[in-house]
């Protein structure tokens, strides 16, 4: 959990609109205005701790759920980015 660390905030553009639009296919990137959070993790067992962690935050700040988009190697680990939807 040490390794666990807030990487970046949530990427707020205009929290109004994204509640009143529809989100793209899964396979499309999230819209500009979507809630981002991202994580840093080492191992499987923190990557699963990153993903309870943004779906908790999602469902606490806009009542949706954490869905994955982006992971990319890091020096020491990865960096893990969800999409609130």
């Amino acid at each position: 959990m040490c390794a666990l660390k807030f990487a970046a905030g949530v990427a707020v553009v205009a929290l109004l609109p994204a509640a009143c639009t529809s989100y793209r296919a899964d396979n499309e990137p999230p819209p500009d205005d979507a809630p981002v959070i991202t994580y840093s993790y080492v191992d499987t067992e923190d990557r699963a701790l990153a993903a309870e962690f943004a779906d908790n935050y999602c469902e606490e700040a806009y009542g949706k759920d954490a869905d994955e988009f982006d992971t990319d190697r890091e020096p020491g680990g990865y960096e893990i980015s969800f999409v609130c939807r």
